[in-house]
């Protein structure tokens, strides 16, 4: 749940809010990375797993930005979605993310 709105899977990359009918077009997105591990997406932020289930904004240390997402089992517990910055860039193609 996030900011009070449910999301669902739609492949095991891509989840979208359960209440997208009715306006709301948050989506999550897990990015695998050349390490083996994932990013987080979610409204065009990234996350990296800091423990467990605690994820904490890419921009963490450089922007010390203090947004971070509680993910576990591919659900989200709990997220902070207060960033001190602008969302990085992303460019998309044939299912690989890369940063501009």
């Amino acid at each position: 749940m996030i900011n009070g709105y449910t999301y669902s899977h739609m492949n095991s990359v891509y989840w979208y809010c359960s209440s997208k009918s009715q306006g709301s077009n948050l989506e999550i997105i897990k990015i695998p990375t050349p390490s083996g591990k994932f990013l987080l997406m979610v409204d065009g932020y990234t996350y990296n797993q800091n423990n467990g289930i605690h994820w904490l904004c890419s921009s963490f240390k450089t922007q010390k930005c203090r947004a971070r997402i509680r993910y576990f089992e591919d659900t989200v517990l709990k997220v902070n979605t207060d960033h001190t910055h602008p969302p990085p860039k992303y460019y998309h193609r044939r299912g690989m993310y890369f940063k501009v």
